[in-house]
């Protein structure tokens, strides 16, 4: 995890930075960040999926 993510995590009592993560240029210009573009984008749906399971 970036030391980008990592920071705005612990500001928000660990909650994933999704909006702050889409809109940094840094992860919009490499490949590599780009997994973390994709993670602020999945994220909600997994959590969903948790959800889901567990209430099963």
């Amino acid at each position: 995890m970036s030391t980008f993510v990592r920071e705005r995590m612990e500001l928000n009592d660990g909650e994933y930075p999704h909006d702050e993560v889409r809109k940094n240029d840094e992860f919009k210009e490499s490949k590599y960040n780009a997994q973390y573009l994709q993670i602020a984008k999945s994220y909600p749906i997994y959590e969903k999926y948790l959800k889901a399971r567990k209430s099963n």
